[in-house]
């Protein structure tokens, strides 16, 4: 069996990261290593890791002497990894049932015999824009990026984007130069998207595998979440603004400066 690295970056989240490990020691797919990659919480978080740890040798705890976000820490969760396959956790999310990695694995591996597979994504349950009838969608006006991946497709579908917690091999992790971590800061919004832009434009194919569920528990403290909502809002523009120029130019820019305005007036279009 192909061995699966599971990498899961943590930051202030002992009260929820349990969920996660108790969840994954349920999957019927066993043959993974868990690396906890702990940006230097100042919780509880790296002692309940440890109790884990302590019980079950595939479990293993990294912690990063200062705290560095999200990409950073994905990244060095990669770097200490020995499995040939890598797959995203979070500290908030938890596996719908036991056959989660197994479908997810299964999938990656049978895909990738006809295809220059990048990366293969579960379906995550309760994110996303819920009036969307597909997986995502690319405004073609603003191009602003929307996506619904609790969407069922009932069969396996190519994506131009995933979610962070999918299954992707380390060769093709390395070749794209892992996750950007200098451009997108504060909530570190647009990361995923640049990374799996920069996969695509390696020839790579994404895809999505409904039958893979995973349940997403939107937690608003800890990790790279804020309680400030005037952050927030900066954040998500202030790196949207850097992606859009970085992949379409400085015209792009504009559409996506009307974009907030097009929403209040069409809350429900594909702008």
């Amino acid at each position: 069996m192909t061995t699966l690295s599971i990498i899961l970056p943590t930051y202030n989240r002992g009260f929820s990261i349990e969920f996660f490990l108790k969840s994954l020691l349920r999957q019927s797919y066993n043959n993974w290593e868990l690396i906890v990659v702990d940006d230097a919480s100042q919780d509880n978080t790296p002692q309940i890791a440890l109790k884990y740890a302590n019980n079950d040798q595939r479990i293993n705890l990294y912690r990063l002497k200062n705290h560095k976000g999200l990409p950073a820490a994905r990244n060095a969760g990669v770097g200490i990894s020995r499995g040939e396959l890598i797959f995203f956790g979070e500290d908030d999310i938890t596996f719908n049932d036991e056959n989660t990695l197994k479908i997810l694995v299964d999938t990656y591996l049978e895909l990738r015999k006809s295809y220059k597979v990048g990366a293969v994504g579960p379906r995550l349950e309760d994110s996303g824009y819920k009036w969307l009838n597909d997986v995502v969608k690319i405004g073609p006006i603003t191009g602003w990026i929307y996506h619904n991946f609790g969407y069922d497709t009932e069969k396996v579908v190519e994506v131009p984007i995933l979610h962070a917690c999918s299954v992707i091999s380390k060769e093709v992790f390395r070749n794209v130069g892992g996750y950007d971590e200098q451009s997108y800061v504060g909530t570190h919004a647009k990361e995923e998207v640049d990374f799996y832009y920069r996969i695509r434009s390696g020839g790579y194919k994404l895809f999505f595998q409904p039958k893979s569920v995973t349940w997403h528990n939107h937690i608003n403290c800890g990790g790279c979440e804020t309680n400030n909502l005037l952050k927030v809002y900066y954040y998500e523009y202030r790196n949207s603004m850097l992606f859009f120029l970085r992949f379409y130019g400085f015209l792009q820019l504009f559409k996506v400066f009307l974009h907030p305005v097009l929403r209040m007036i069409f809350p429900k279009k594909v702008l």
